[in-house]
């Protein structure tokens, strides 16, 4: 059923009754299009009792960025967070709790208002919002009060950015939905989305996450990434819903805190289980020269950690002959190197056409696995392969369950901090260079 003429009239019905069409130009009965560069007198411009974004927000529940070490140096001081899940939807339920505004990609004020709700949701005519039709793209929007923009059932403090993006046939294909948020209330979504922040004895171990978390952060944006993903591809960030006192002390206690190597910041990987060692990053493909603080380590904390099996289908090693030229399958897998604590770092793969050295952690996602530590690998009748191992994740940088249970035991940030990331520095970021290096 082509619905697009039926909400196109519901939008002029909507006009007809006092509500204004938001966009790049506004349209009325009464009246031509105007000028995109026009704006009508009667318009809302700028309310001044509003939280000015650029300068403060409304910390009820945030943290305030004048707190942070970077207060005078605002280029990293608001993260942009992609919301990967909503945008995906292609469909939201919005609310905007309280006194709102809406802006324009230029910053000109479209709307300001007292609550609202609807359905956002692309159409061939563009974003449509209720019953508003949208074609400014993108679209920001704002409440004065602190998380009022709930999305769902998940509840977000920040500035929310609606757009989307064309295909080739010129009409709008994919939602875009982000988050500009303060770095540090950035941090304490990521210490909710990463850690257990209601466990018994954590509080080191969620400090150290905090430091590292902005660590990495700041690492990825300086290094000329302009957004970071709300997923795991870059770190999990999670909504106010899941805020707890223990996370909220760990990011203000550190705030303004880095780990750095030679006076630059360091890439602060961290990840679930190391299965009783974490891995040398520059072997495992992970940065382009090898970092003592990365170098990996024992981890006696995880050396007797859960295992896991799982079966790879054959269509899935099938793809991945066909991803990397290999022919329409494998015929054989080659261990060709181990850490020490004998996670697969490069494996040797013989294909029906070619052959090609591949890194474990490439494995790893390809067959979608916990981790690259591998116990044994068999095959099966059906063509499949059945792998046995430990640990979860890319076993670089900080192991969580590892600095969870070196919390637990009464270790301190420092201890865990140089157990993971050996001869790295704590540092403030207001004493920090960045580069971009």
């Amino acid at each position: 059923m082509n619905t697009s003429g039926l909400r196109a009239k519901l939008a002029i019905i909507v006009v007809t009754c006092g509500l204004i069409l938001l966009g790049s130009r506004l349209y009325d009965l009464q009246q031509d299009a105007l000028n995109a560069n026009q704006w009508p007198a009667d318009a809302p411009d700028f309310d001044p009792n509003f939280a000015n974004d650029s300068d403060r927000y409304l910390p009820e529940n945030g943290i305030p960025v004048a707190r942070t070490a970077t207060a005078t140096d605002r280029s990293h001081s608001e993260i942009k967070v992609r919301l990967v899940g909503a945008g995906n939807q292609g469909r939201l339920d919005l609310e905007l709790i309280g006194r709102y505004r809406i802006l324009g990609p230029s910053g000109r004020v479209l709307r300001v208002g007292d609550g609202l709700r609807g359905m956002v949701e692309l159409a061939p005519d563009g974003l449509h919002l209720g019953p508003w039709l949208i074609t400014a793209n993108p679209i920001f929007l704002e409440t004065a009060g602190d998380a009022g923009i709930r999305i769902g059932s998940r509840t977000y403090r920040g500035k929310l950015e609606l757009g989307f993006d064309r295909g080739d046939n010129k009409l709008p294909e994919k939602l875009k939905v982000a988050l500009f948020v303060p770095l540090e209330d950035y941090v304490l979504g990521v210490v909710c989305g990463e850690m257990p922040s209601n466990t018994p004895g954590a509080e080191a171990a969620l400090r150290v996450q905090a430091i590292a978390a902005r660590t990495y952060a700041l690492w990825k944006l300086s290094s000329g990434q302009v957004e970071l993903r709300d997923d795991t591809s870059d770190q999990h960030f999670e909504s106010v819903d899941f805020e707890t006192h223990a996370a909220r002390a760990a990011v203000e206690d550190t705030v303004g805190t880095v780990l750095t190597w030679d006076g630059q910041l360091l890439p602060a990987w961290y990840h679930a289980d190391c299965g009783g060692r974490t891995t040398p990053a520059h072997r495992a493909g992970f940065g382009k020269k090898d970092l003592p603080p990365l170098s990996g380590s024992a981890d006696p904390f995880c050396a007797k950690g859960d295992t896991w099996v799982r079966v790879v289908a054959a269509s899935k090693l099938d793809q991945l002959a066909r991803d990397h030229q290999l022919g329409d399958w494998i015929n054989r897998i080659q261990f060709r190197s181990r850490d020490r604590g004998g996670r697969l770092l490069l494996a040797r793969l013989d294909g029906e056409q070619n052959s090609r050295e591949l890194l474990g952690e490439t494995l790893r996602a390809a067959f979608d696995l916990p981790s690259a530590n591998w116990l044994s690998m068999r095959a099966l009748a059906d063509g499949s392969i059945q792998i046995s191992g430990r640990g979860r994740g890319h076993g670089v940088g900080l192991c969580q369950i590892g600095s969870l249970r070196m919390s637990a035991s009464g270790a301190d940030v420092a201890e865990i901090m140089q157990h993971y990331y050996p001869g790295a520095a704590l540092q403030a970021m207001r004493k920090l260079k960045v580069d971009g290096s």
